[in-house]
């Protein structure tokens, strides 16, 4: 969700260098493995924070590097729940820091230690956090093609193929839609619309997950794909018109690599923030008074604190029957399935 304050940015400072300094694994293989991030920034570095024995050196050895590049500025990008992120901002030396404020900010959080803050907006994407601190930056104002997360591969031609990805990322357990209700979907779809075929994505940390699913659906008319890298990963979900996820990275990454309709299965995570940012986005939610609870706008929702009676009432209220509508309403935005429009 940094792409689009970093075209910003780029655009706003063509001859300026920039440098990305990436915390998770994770977002280094997304930004040097995909080409749209080529000439957005001119060095990548990964500082492994918070930091740990097995890294610690080489976090210190990180820092002292950046240190020497004399940064005139340090800009952090949303969110920023943990203290880690500012003090690394402070160390790296940047003459002016940019960073966020929160509603319930707290001296632990150090956000103290950046020059100029923002307050965090309650209601916005993340995306628009973002695009509001580059503003600080001196970016002017943004055009549309700009902000759009999908800018430059809309229009691509795809094939009738609705991705899923069941999973999520490991300690976010309790974002995952059940198994079964996946499952009942994906028999519906089978039986109801055979042009289109499944295809079904699997990170490293389900394999469990994976195996349910063969030993559940069987192979026909289905896709089981894991291990993949992040490039091949695109490719394929690139090619699918509709994506049915929980509220997980690949859920972002469909958005990214242009697919038109994406669903997304939305428990106590607040969908306003962390949603698909996609005019043609979905998010399927069930009405309980007490979400969001998770991922908001406040630091105390970085973690879950579910005080329902019976756990993720919000995520098990939601049944398949009503993603199977927005599925049937994504197929009949789809051209090529109009001879499908009827079955739902």
């Amino acid at each position: 969700m940094a792409y689009p304050a970093l075209k910003a940015l780029r655009e706003g400072f063509p001859n300026v260098t920039i440098d990305y300094v990436s915390l998770l694994p994770a977002t280094t293989s997304m930004l040097s493995e995909t080409s749209r991030f080529q000439g957005l920034f001119d060095g990548l570095h990964e500082i492994r924070m918070p930091v740990n024995p097995g890294t610690a050196i080489r976090s210190i050895r990180g820092v002292l590097s950046l240190r020497q590049k004399r940064y005139d500025l340090s800009i952090l990008l949303f969110p920023t729940l943990s203290f880690h992120y500012n003090l690394l901002s402070f160390l790296i030396g940047a003459r002016k820091r940019l960073g966020f404020r929160y509603p319930d900010d707290r001296i632990s959080n150090l956000a103290w230690l950046n020059t100029l803050l923002l307050d965090v907006r309650e209601g916005i994407h993340d995306v628009e956090q973002n695009l509001g601190i580059i503003r600080l930056a001196g970016i002017p104002p943004l055009e549309d093609s700009v902000v759009s997360l999908a800018d430059g591969v809309s229009g691509v031609k795809r094939q009738p193929v609705i991705g899923f990805h069941t999973g999520c990322k490991r300690g976010y357990e309790y974002k995952q839609w059940d198994n079964d209700n996946f499952a009942r979907v994906i028999e519906y779809l089978r039986a109801r619309a055979p042009a289109f075929r499944i295809r079904m994505f699997f990170g490293p940390d389900e394999v469990v997950k994976k195996e349910w699913f063969k030993e559940r659906l069987g192979a026909e008319g289905i896709e089981y794909l894991s291990g993949l890298s992040l490039g091949k990963t695109c490719e394929l979900i690139s090619d699918c018109p509709i994506f049915v996820s929980n509220d997980s990275g690949l859920m972002h990454l469909a958005v990214f690599t242009g697919c038109e309709h994406v669903i997304a299965v939305a428990g106590p995570s607040d969908e306003r923030r962390t949603g698909p940012y996609h005019p043609g986005a979905r998010v399927v939610a069930a009405d309980i008074p007490c979400r969001p609870c998770s991922h908001g706008y406040l630091l105390s929702t970085r973690k879950l604190r579910c005080r329902e009676k019976e756990p993720m009432r919000c995520l098990a209220s939601v049944t398949p029957e009503m993603v199977i509508k927005e599925i049937g309403r994504a197929m009949d935005e789809y051209s090529s399935a109009s001879s499908l429009r009827s079955i739902f």
